[in-house]
């Protein structure tokens, strides 16, 4: 069974206009002649409305009920794909978690998978249905407890169907896949063809948001292939595998700091030689581009000798040198 799995963060259903979109685009992989799951997280930011709600009522919510109430916000999500897609003549159904077979520990508000028993959707799957599945929570086989799967959990359940069914799998996202800065604060940012699992993690643990990092980590230990799509223009996309990209050079967020000019066109740097990146600020938060790999050491460094952060000024350690920090002025 060829088999697509495709995740819709939140933002990309955060109106009833964007579901019906998305659910366009779901319709035409199944006219492709493809078996389609659809997992989907909350609508917008219905999951951190519903954590101020329970906050709002208890100034300690108990973690199980915090989960029953939290799950809310997926199954919504799915049974509003589900209702558009079988208005357009695109038989669907939706499950939870638990009735498509997602077993959890029993840790509540931050379970693992320990594994995917997905009876009903293959059953639904050899029907010619679409089935939408509900992100970020499943069930402990034992207890019978509802559980979540903590921050991210949505990219990890369509990363673990793909791993199951051996499928590609697509990760929608509300910027143009995979880019080497904030696409939402930068707009000189460029999208990535492809990048390597460990490249995307290193983004990850740097502070990009584009997936969580144990999504991330997961995925290279599933060895799972997927691309980082872009919802309004799909045909852009960055391909996450274990073929690395020669050419990463990046910039993400790390700590707060002071405001220093963001407007450079990061094309045009051409050296790739540094051994630790130059450092930017923008709007209280510090920006890197380089090599990723000791963005850490030289935010340490930095921060151990006390050197600010001036107006119109980057700071990077020299190739053959890791024990100098030199300044130079952004143009």
């Amino acid at each position: 069974m060829k088999v697509l799995v495709v995740k819709f963060g939140g933002s990309c259903l955060a109106t009833p206009e964007k579901i019906k979109k998305r659910a366009e685009l779901i319709k035409s992989y199944r006219d492709q002649g493809q078996s389609v799951i659809v997992v989907v997280s909350a609508m917008g930011h219905q999951t951190n409305e519903l954590v101020k709600l329970a906050y709002q009522v208890s100034p300690t919510p108990h973690r199980r009920e915090l989960d029953m109430l939290l799950t809310t916000g997926e199954r919504i999500s799915m049974a509003l794909v589900s209702m558009v897609l079988n208005d357009l003549g695109c038989p669907a159904i939706s499950f939870t978690g638990s009735q498509a077979g997602i077993f959890t520990e029993e840790e509540h508000n931050n379970a693992k998978i320990k594994e995917l028993k997905p009876i009903r959707v293959e059953e639904e799957l050899k029907k010619g249905k679409v089935v939408i599945v509900a992100g970020f929570q499943g069930v402990n086989p034992q207890s019978k407890e509802i559980t979540t799967l903590g921050r991210g959990g949505s990219d990890t359940t369509a990363l673990a169907f793909a791993k199951y069914f051996h499928g590609n799998c697509y990760i929608f996202k509300d910027v143009l896949g995979v880019c080497n800065a904030d696409p939402l604060i930068f707009n000189r940012a460029k999208t990535f063809s492809h990048l390597s699992h460990e490249q995307l993690i290193e983004l990850c643990r740097s502070g990009s948001r584009i997936l969580h990092l144990r999504a991330a980590e997961l995925a290279k230990e599933w060895q799972v292939s997927f691309q980082v799509v872009s919802a309004d223009q799909p045909s852009i996309y960055t391909k996450i595998s274990q073929l690395p990209n020669t050419h990463f050079k990046a910039i993400t967020q790390a700590n707060n700091v002071t405001l220093i000019n963001a407007a450079i066109d990061f094309a045009l740097i051409k050296s790739t030689r540094l051994s630790a990146p130059q450092v930017f600020n923008y709007e209280n938060k510090i920006y890197f581009w380089g090599d990723l790999e000791i963005i850490k050491p030289i935010h340490m460094r930095l921060q151990e000798q006390g050197i600010g952060f001036l107006k119109g000024l980057s700071f990077y350690m020299k190739a053959n040198d890791p024990s100098t920090i030199v300044s130079d002025f952004l143009h």
